[in-house]
């Protein structure tokens, strides 16, 4: 009873100690937008920083994390009923730092900010939970309390949105992967605060989360637990971005910076509710497509491939889900590498053979990034040689032109040139490396449902 009595008087001090300032600035409705700093995996301000890389290693570590981020994203496609791969391949997220940005999230009355990575292919939020009544004033929490919110509430199983099993009368997200291993939590609701660059605070209340215990072996998708939370930003309508819909518009937007050799890269920023790009005549646009039972991802109808202006005459179908174990073509910023099925990869492998057998370039018999598993195609890189296709993407209704940095990883330094695109059964994936410079803007209001893109100097990104 004393125990409960000084928990009760704690609780009912944090209720008189005034919200920092910009926790009391509501979300404008007139507006409708706002804007989060993307922190790169790699920036000194994240959480998962691995001190001072050499180009070397961070492709190292680009390509390793995009083959750990590829499993998982196949592990979803079995989970949700797609092609049934060997228990290898079905496996939690085992390394948090694929996914390639993280953002600044503060979760009820917290005055804390935790680094949260973002997922485009995500159907859920999740946050790590410590339900904590031995708590201290003087020192910042290592995770949500769900004790000091206010606003804190678990769903009932009763309600609408509990989709998941009920535990003793709580609805818990349970997923179990091939491998046998489970993330699970508890539906939650509370504020989610999302920190500005510039403008005040943006937060908004009774956003849908799964609450999970950071001590179970899995408690987040991704398995590492540096970060604090996920953000969802999928399609599905309990992401993040469908709640904020009638808010944002149905619409969010980045333009990724490439990262810089040895210098600190310019910030990128996710843009909620903007509207960049929309009246340049530029600016193409393509249909997102409705997979049933795959509301995770965000399918394009990828119809060929050229390169330096020649096409491969791929059938229309060849990039559309298919019975031939192809999981159609995903745009992703978790994955730093694209990824091809195999036999649309092997295509596009051989047309660069032949291209670059005409300057008589020294191929390289093993590539330095990623193993046996890893890029496919290299080349000892001659002083001065310039002479690097471009690649475009032919989308239905619209065109994206990959400059040839973004098609290639090139490190003059140790005079190597890789193809940014590795071979992974199955599955097809526009990676983070090729959407650099570009904007992006997805919009999922009703009706619409598209991408639309715009090459764009993404370190001028404006902020407003």
């Amino acid at each position: 009873m004393g125990k409960f009595l000084i928990f009760a008087i704690l609780v009912s001090f944090i209720l008189l100690v005034p919200l920092p300032n910009d926790a009391l600035s509501s979300y404008s409705h007139d507006s409708s937008s706002f804007t989060i700093r993307l922190i790169h995996k790699y920036d000194p301000e994240s959480p998962f920083y691995p001190g001072n890389l050499t180009f070397l290693e961070r492709m190292e570590r680009t390509v390793n994390d995009s083959l750990a981020r590829v499993s998982h994203l196949k592990s979803i496609i079995s989970l949700n009923g797609g092609t049934n791969y060997t228990p290898q391949l079905v496996r939690p997220y085992v390394s948090g730092s694929g996914l390639g940005y993280v953002a600044e999230v503060r979760v009820g009355d917290s005055g804390r900010y935790f680094y949260f990575l973002l997922d485009t292919a995500a159907d859920m939020s999740w946050v790590l939970c410590k339900w904590d009544t031995h708590f201290s004033f003087f020192k910042e929490p290592e995770y949500f309390n769900p004790y000091l919110s206010t606003n804190y509430r678990e769903i009932n199983c009763n309600a609408r949105v509990c989709k998941g099993q009920c535990i003793e009368g709580k609805c818990i997200y349970r997923v179990r992967y091939g491998d046998g291993e489970i993330s699970e939590g508890v539906y939650s609701r509370d504020r989610f605060t999302f920190k500005s660059p510039t403008e005040p605070s943006q937060f908004f209340s009774n956003i849908l989360f799964v609450c999970a215990d950071p001590e179970k072996t899995h408690a987040m998708p991704m398995g590492d637990i540096t970060a604090k939370g996920l953000l969802a930003l999928g399609p599905s309508p309990e992401s993040l971005t469908s709640q904020l819909g009638q808010y944002i518009r149905g619409r969010f937007s980045y333009c990724l910076v490439p990262p810089k050799k040895g210098i600190m890269t310019p910030m990128s920023y996710l843009k909620f509710g903007m509207d960049m790009g929309y009246k340049s005549p530029q600016l193409q646009s393509t249909k997102f497509l409705k997979v049933r039972g795959r509301e995770h991802f965000y399918y394009l109808h990828l119809q060929d491939i050229s390169v330096n202006g020649k096409r491969f005459n791929y059938q229309r179908v060849t990039f559309l889900i298919n019975k031939d174990h192809n999981e159609g073509f995903i745009i992703d910023t978790g994955s730093g590498l694209s990824f091809l099925h195999g036999p649309n990869y092997w295509k596009l492998h051989y047309v660069l053979l032949n291209y670059f057998a005409q300057f008589h370039l020294v191929r390289r018999k093993t590539c330095p990034y990623g193993g046996k598993d890893g890029i496919q195609l290299c080349y000892e890189l001659p002083d001065n040689f310039t002479s690097l296709p471009s690649m475009t993407y032919h989308f239905k209704d619209a065109n994206l032109e990959v400059e040839p940095e973004q098609v290639f990883m090139v490190d003059r330094s140790r005079k190597i040139l890789a193809l940014a695109i590795a071979i992974e059964h199955g599955i097809n994936v526009l990676g983070a490396y090729q959407q650099h410079n570009t904007r992006f803007t997805y919009d999922n209001t009703v009706g619409e449902n598209s991408l639309s893109f715009i090459s764009e100097n993404c370190k001028r990104d404006p902020l407003f």
